[in-house]
């Protein structure tokens, strides 16, 4: 049989066939549960001003997200149907990184 491929060159794989191995899926999942807290603990005390909190939480939160969506994209394909929002947030929670260490460079508690 042939394998569909999209125009960006990207084998697509039948949803049948997209399941993670019972040790990938129990690792993505705390990985998952793990960004999660973080992401929460790094909003909470970003609006607290508090960056010695929050800038090592939101890096934890977009380096668990980032293994989640790598671990998804070389097991099923990057456009299996758990990896694009995996991927949608590491992209924002990238874009608040930088968001999140600009403004408390700017906005020191101090000030």
């Amino acid at each position: 049989t042939v394998t569909p491929v999209c125009s960006c060159g990207f084998e697509l794989i039948p949803a049948e066939e997209q399941e993670l191995d019972g040790a990938d899926a129990h690792r993505a999942m705390k990985a998952s549960f793990f960004g999660e807290v973080c992401w929460i603990v790094s909003e909470v005390f970003w609006i607290l001003l508090v960056p010695s909190i929050c800038v090592p939480a939101v890096l934890l939160a977009f380096l668990s997200f980032l293994f989640v969506a790598i671990l998804l994209s070389c097991s099923k394909g990057p456009l299996a149907n758990d990896a694009v929002p995996v991927l949608m947030q590491v992209c924002w929670l990238g874009v608040n990184v930088v968001w999140e260490i600009a403004e408390m460079m700017v906005d020191s508690p101090d000030q």
